[in-house]
């Protein structure tokens, strides 16, 4: 996956011999990508079938005790993970034809989606817990015992506020500086 989302990159910063080069990379990355993608995704439902359930509409349930919040919610959970599942799906149906068309960044965004896609399905698989126990599903670190007080969560967005900017300028800079292809000219190294 992420090799995939690095060779679009390269294929944006790249042109010439080495653009069709990595070309050839990027169809390979997304077969295998593909393959594996769907591999694991049968062999992690095989194995752990409730991961599907905040997909389910309520009729799995995961093991232990059921939290208020899923149980209260749990048409608005299923809609919104089979809303992300379509959405992944037409992001990686979508690189190779962003691809085809020219359009390496409508690429990139797309491969990114998939990426995010991909860890949000993984949180939603084990919603609401953040960490599952291997013991007992007691030890479960969920939601509600892994939250952290009001005073924290204060502090942090006041330390948020004053820092946020500085990450904004900085990744602006950086964008802005090393945007476009790469030019290899005399003065390149």
């Amino acid at each position: 996956m992420f090799a995939l989302h690095g060779g679009i990159y390269l294929n944006m910063k790249t042109e010439g011999e080495l653009q069709k080069q990595v070309q050839g990379w990027i169809k390979l990355n997304y077969w295998i990508f593909v393959i594996f993608f769907v591999i694991f995704s049968g062999m992690t439902l095989y194995l752990k079938p409730e991961m599907i359930a905040n997909f389910s509409f309520g009729k799995i349930d995961l093991p232990g005790n059921k939290h208020e919040l899923v149980e209260n919610h749990e048409t608005m959970i299923s809609v919104f993970a089979w809303t992300v599942v379509v959405l992944n799906i037409l992001a990686i149906a979508n690189i190779p034809r962003m691809l085809s068309k020219g359009r390496e960044g409508w690429a990139f965004i797309s491969s990114a989606s998939m990426i995010g896609a991909v860890v949000m399905l993984f949180a939603l698989g084990i919603f609401p817990n953040l960490m599952v126990s291997n013991l007992d599903p007691k030890f479960n670190l969920d939601i509600y015992n892994g939250a952290s007080s009001a005073y924290t969560l204060k502090t942090m967005a006041i330390l948020a506020s004053f820092g946020l900017p500085f990450v904004v300028s900085y990744t602006t800079i950086i964008y802005w500086t090393y945007r476009g292809k790469v030019k290899l000219d005399d003065s390149s190294y």
